[in-house]
């Protein structure tokens, strides 16, 4: 019953019944009517709440945390409420420890829970989730870039990356130029790149050095 309002009713929970019923043009439906503190109203609405399909995972594992941390409700005992496992609630709940603009990219639809799950517990977390965003990358590819090694020497350094149109376009603008083999690399991944020249005779060095102004 409604705390404040006499022969009215509160639903807490079966807003998606309820609205199902409505849309068949069903007038009695089956309810059944509970005395509920409000902190026992807000338990049961958050436990219907994290059932509801149109929730985006964030949203879902933010409802497990209110009702550990708020009702005292452990993994396991969720599970068994909720129907789902204990391993997917614990990989949900892992996603909140990403950064505030990460977890706003899965809100928003921009990234699912597979592009973003490599990224718990990443230091660049956020410039990742950004270029996957950016890049279109699929969760696989994601995975790919994340685990991508930090090392230039690497065997996947940025040396072996493929180059674009526009990295072969600069480094034959720069050997007309310069008169000696250049080589650039672009890490796109991690906005940073590299650049060498190759010259057999120290008079191309010197050449080199007079064309940059550098004497």
């Amino acid at each position: 019953p409604h705390t404040s309002k006499t022969n009215r009713y509160e639903l807490i929970a079966g807003e998606r019944r309820w609205r199902a019923a409505q849309m068949a043009q069903l007038h009695n439906v089956p309810a059944i009517i509970r005395d509920f503190s409000d902190e026992e109203a807000y338990e049961v609405a958050l436990i219907e709440n994290v059932q509801r399909a149109d929730l985006n995972v964030i949203e879902e594992a933010d409802g497990y945390r209110q009702l550990i941390e708020n009702f005292g409700y452990t993994q396991g005992k969720l599970s068994e409420i909720i129907g789902k496992s204990r391993s997917h609630i614990a990989n949900l709940m892992r996603l909140l420890t990403l950064p505030e603009d990460v977890c706003n990219l899965v809100i928003n639809g921009s990234l699912t829970m597979g592009q973003v799950r490599p990224l718990v517990g990443h230091e660049d977390a956020s410039t990742l989730a950004a270029d996957i965003a950016r890049r279109g990358l699929n969760a696989r590819q994601a995975e790919a870039l994340v685990a991508r090694p930090r090392d230039a020497s690497s065997k996947q350094s940025a040396a072996a990356l493929t180059k674009s149109a526009d990295i072969r376009a600069l480094e034959a603008k720069a050997e007309k130029t310069l008169g000696v083999k250049m080589d650039i690399t672009w890490d796109e991944g991690r906005d940073r790149g590299k650049m060498s020249l190759s010259f057999t005779k120290l008079e191309q060095l010197e050449d080199v050095l007079k064309k940059l102004g550098i004497s």
